[in-house]
């Protein structure tokens, strides 16, 4: 797509501050995958097939959530909300069969994980750069990355700025820690900038783990764009 073409309706998220309300949401949610009630009555063959039964349509929900969610990070679903279906796939994901355990993992995949079989990872070596809460991680070449580090700092002061707000002030719980992902062992919360313009994104949040000890919780990272450019977003950056 050119500067010149009109913009393909991204997925509005109003600010940071939207983004990463979406991350903490994650930590106060309990969720599960697709639950089918059975029986406990009767014979032992009736409960048989109906745990075949309720198998098949774990496994159609799964595939399903899967497909929706590759149309969703490839751009040919701009009215999905590619942030619920990720977080369908990785729900229902123990449902399907390995290889479509293998390729969810790689839509879930983080953009410095190979390999990369959707053309989304990262094609040159990372840099990072960290606050008190946040890790940004970004790339100086290609077209994924930002203008500047100008721009990297000044993003990393805003997430900063919303995590306070978010998790201080208005009391939401903070994301649960990842661990050693993203490099270091911080477990920092991770931003990745990339370019998503071309997939109809703003930006997205990618459920990941779920946290020892309590397997409805789930750590997560976040997934922004570049630059926000005004030839794409038609806007200025801070106000697309």
């Amino acid at each position: 797509m050119t500067p010149s073409e009109p913009p393909r309706s991204p997925r509005r998220c109003r600010s940071l501050a939207g983004l990463v309300a979406l991350v903490t949401a994650l930590s106060l949610a309990t969720v599960s995958g697709t639950t089918t009630a059975t029986a406990a009555t009767g014979s032992g063959d009736h409960r048989a097939s109906a745990r075949a039964v309720t198998r098949a349509q774990a496994r159609q929900v799964a595939r399903g959530a899967l497909r929706t969610a590759q149309r969703a990070m490839s751009g040919q679903a701009t009215r999905t909300d590619a942030s619920m279906a990720l977080l369908r796939l990785r729900l229902t994901l123990h449902a399907l069969p390995p290889a479509g355990r293998r390729a969810a993992a790689a839509v879930l995949a983080r953009p410095t994980d190979n390999p990369d079989l959707y053309g989304q990872a990262y094609t040159t070596r990372a840099k990072r750069a960290c606050s008190r809460h946040i890790c940004i991680h970004w790339v100086p070449t290609s077209r994924d990355a930002p203008p500047d580090r100008a721009w990297v700092d000044r993003q990393l002061r805003m997430l900063e700025h919303v995590w306070t707000y978010e998790v201080h002030d208005l009391g939401y719980h903070r994301p649960r820690s990842d661990g050693a992902r993203g490099g270091g062992g911080s477990g920092k919360f991770d931003v990745y900038l990339a370019e998503l313009y071309r997939r109809g994104l703003y930006g997205l949040t990618v459920a990941e783990r779920p946290t020892p000890h309590h397997r409805h919780l789930y750590s997560s990272y976040l997934v922004i764009d570049n630059d926000f450019r005004r030839s794409q977003f038609h806007g200025p950056p801070m106000q697309v």
